[in-house]
């Protein structure tokens, strides 16, 4: 079957259901003078017996080697979204 041909009701809920999976990741860059947050990538959450953990691509993570800080978005509504600052 090709994702075209999947229903738009079951592409939906898998959406719906991934989103409690999926957070964009974020990073401070050096050079922001007003020390604003810009996305480098996605990540998707992971729990190893009582272990949590973020998996990302290595594109993703090596820029947050260069970043001052790197965070989480934790909502799906901009407008009521809470960032975690996970380091500096």
């Amino acid at each position: 079957m090709k994702l075209k041909d999947v229903p738009d009701d079951v592409l939906d809920e898998v959406a719906f259901q991934l989103k409690n999976y999926l957070v964009p990741i974020c990073g401070l860059s050096p050079q922001s003078e007003n020390h604003l947050f810009r996305f480098i990538g996605s990540g998707t959450l992971a729990r190893i017996d009582n272990s949590h953990y973020i998996l990302t691509a290595a594109h993703v993570w090596k820029q947050t080697q260069s970043m001052d800080g790197i965070g989480l978005v934790l909502t799906d509504h901009p407008s009521q979204s809470r960032f975690l600052k996970l380091c500096e």
